[in-house]
């Protein structure tokens, strides 16, 4: 099931919070003052930290693959040309011009994390908005170091210092996935668990213990084609 016909959709709101603190980088300082921090924090327009739903998407994506990879179920890695199920398979759509059936065709090619995270040729069934904060902001600042691969001594002046969102901090979160499968459906409820239990870490230097989040105060609705039946007076 893709897009072309609406059979259901999961909308889940509810709060992530930071169990870890998290630092999610910005791509450049945010001043050209010399006394501000090396690697800020991702700010909205406001100045508040948000969590990228990409982000969160990646991570969530990440972990799944591996999950299904270890119960035998194969997994490919959408990153690799060679390893994709979708490019393995281009050559037999390469010929197809018709771009619905082209990316019918890709859906069946696909392994149970594209067709439900997404593929070269089709969007995916999950969407993670990005998270705001709620409330005011909290912030911290660490020290950190760089060390040689080679040696593993501190680099000499490799020290810098970089911004972190306070454990405890809240966010709004919302995830919707579209016309699910019976499959895809215990899968939905699987990310679910995994997301209030606390088992995933987002953003940079998880290694040094940051990260980590859990979804609390979930609420699903599901809307039927039967539903959307009766809001249409049909």
């Amino acid at each position: 099931m893709l897009f072309d016909k609406f059979e259901n959709k999961y909308i889940l709101k509810g709060t992530l919070v930071a169990l870890d603190p998290i630092h999610i980088g910005s791509s450049s300082k945010n001043t050209l003052d010399p006394v501000d921090v090396d690697s800020a924090v991702l700010k909205d327009s406001r100045g508040y930290p948000v969590i990228p739903g990409s982000s969160v998407k990646g991570v969530v994506r990440s972990w799944f693959e591996s999950v299904l990879r270890g119960a035998g179920v194969f997994a490919c890695d959408v990153l690799d040309n060679k390893n994709c199920c979708t490019a393995k398979e281009e050559e037999k759509r390469k010929d197809c011009k018709d771009l619905r059936e082209k990316a019918e065709m890709a859906y069946k090619d696909s392994c149970e994390v594209c067709r439900l995270f997404g593929g070269r040729e089709f969007a995916g069934k999950l969407k993670f908005k990005d998270s705001y904060l709620i409330g005011e902001p909290s912030f911290e600042f660490r020290d950190g170091v760089g060390i040689d691969r080679e040696t593993g001594a501190v680099k000499k002046g490799a020290k810098y210092d970089f911004e972190i969102i306070s454990k405890d901090s809240e966010f709004s979160f919302y995830l919707t996935a579209e016309n699910l499968d019976e499959k895809q459906k215990k899968y939905f409820e699987f990310i679910v668990e995994a997301l209030k239990n606390g088992e995933l870490s987002v953003g940079g230097k998880t290694s040094r213990g940051l990260g980590r989040f859990a979804v609390k105060d979930i609420n699903i609705e599901i809307v039927t084609a039967e539903d959307m039946k009766k809001r249409l007076g049909l």
